[in-house]
């Protein structure tokens, strides 16, 4: 599925792909894109065209909540912290919230809190 491809491309060296599939007609691909930008760190927020809901339930897709919440507290690259603790806030995760006080990067405890309190225009 397009929303399957959108996980995916995390991990791929251009994100061109996800430019595309960002302007989806599908929610759910959208989300999941936005999600493979986060993930990346080409992006530390949701567009507004992408509810937090549908970005959840792309988080879970993407499976490795564990690998996450490790580095989310233990990595020694800010980037990589700020982009898994940013996945975990999506979904709520207790780990996001210990690290809006815990992270020693102002910048990662602001970012992370700005996505924990987003939210959807009903």
């Amino acid at each position: 599925t397009r929303r399957g491809l959108a996980l995916l491309l995390v991990g791929a060296p251009d994100a061109d792909a996800l430019d595309d599939l960002s302007s989806d007609a599908d929610p759910r691909v959208r989300a999941a894109a936005a999600v493979a930008r986060i993930l990346r760190g080409d992006a530390d927020e949701l567009p507004l065209t992408v509810r937090r809901a549908d970005a959840a339930d792309a988080v879970a897709d993407a499976g490795a909540l564990a690998e996450l919440r490790n580095t989310a507290r233990f990595a020694a690259d800010e980037r990589q912290r700020l982009a898994a603790a940013l996945a975990l806030a999506i979904v709520d995760d207790a780990v996001a919230h210990e690290l809006v006080h815990a992270d020693p990067v102002p910048h990662v405890r602001g970012r992370v809190a700005a996505m924990l309190a987003r939210a959807d225009a009903p």
